[in-house]
């Protein structure tokens, strides 16, 4: 009795219908932001359409759809659900019956940014003797994140009045596209003056660059007056990473501190503290602090 229901389904449409035997399509909806690495995921509905004649009379005169992921970004995890669903004919209203499921999507921190990748979902139903397979493909992106690395390799220095010291910072890229490096003057002590870097660029391991790393030359100079000898002061530093192609996105910030001691010494330039007072130490404590923060 079952099947000859199905047959009296099925046979208007075949009749009628002629072009919607053994159809299949899917369809993805477009991603609505890039995935941000890291953090939560985004989704897509993914829309399969099936003939309703692509039923399996031995199931009951049900259409039985499977979703699987078939392609995929390798800094990513993709998820379609349901997986497999299945629906009765006595819902085929107009040849077909509709299937949705929700492609889900997260990312690490491998992910390059902005760099379209694409995802592909594949869809099979129908019985063995009649079963059709499609696939629909949508691009997705990671966000940009930003991460500074900074390292001073000597944050104490020592100096004659009048003289000048190049301090030398590492700061290197670990955030996911080229970030743009720019040196700030927080402030410096008495007799002190600074001159910066100019900003640098720095590529990102995640898009294949070599050059995520940059040695930045910071220039000190110690007023020639006798009342700055004998002095300790610091230099404070803040360094901001953004991304190159747009600063809005993704900033974050290190902190650098450089000890300076002002001694009327016998030799030429600067060298390495010998000695630091207590209150030097202290400040020595906050000296090459460097900021690694994961930031939207």
């Amino acid at each position: 009795m079952r099947a000859l229901l199905l047959v009296a389904l099925l046979a208007p449409l075949a009749l009628g219908q002629p072009e919607v035997v053994d159809w299949l399509s899917v369809t993805i909806a477009p991603f609505e932001a890039p995935v941000r690495p890291l953090q939560q995921p985004v989704t897509a509905q993914v829309t399969t359409r099936a003939s309703c004649l692509l039923a399996d009379q031995g199931a009951g005169g049900q259409v039985q759809v499977q979703h699987a992921v078939k392609e995929k970004p390798a800094w990513a995890t993709v998820l379609v659900s349901p997986a497999t669903d299945v629906a009765s004919v006595q819902g085929c209203s107009e040849g077909y019956l509709t299937f949705q499921a929700t492609l889900t999507v997260t990312a690490t921190d491998q992910a390059p940014a902005f760099a379209a990748a694409p995802i592909v979902v594949e869809a099979t139903a129908g019985p063995a003797d009649r079963q059709q397979v499609e696939t629909a493909q949508v691009n997705l992106s990671a966000a940009y994140f930003a991460i500074l690395d900074v390292q001073v390799s000597d944050p104490q220095i020592v100096m004659r009045p009048g003289s000048t010291h190049d301090a030398v910072v590492k700061v290197s890229n670990f955030g996911n596209g080229d970030t743009r490096v720019e040196t700030l003057l927080v402030d410096a002590g008495e007799g002190l003056s600074v001159q910066l870097p100019p900003p640098v660029t720095l590529g990102s391991r995640q898009r294949g660059s070599a050059d995520t790393s940059a040695d930045l030359v910071v220039r000190i100079l110690a007023a020639d007056a006798a009342g700055v000898v004998n002095r300790v002061g610091v230099v404070n530093l803040r360094l901001t990473g953004s991304y190159a192609t747009d600063p809005s996105e993704g900033v974050d910030d290190s902190a650098v501190s450089l000890l300076v001691s002002v001694r009327s010494l016998g030799g030429e330039g600067a060298q390495k503290l010998p000695g630091a007072p207590l209150g030097a130490l202290v400040a020595l404590a906050f000296a090459s602090a460097a900021r690694r923060a994961l930031r939207p």
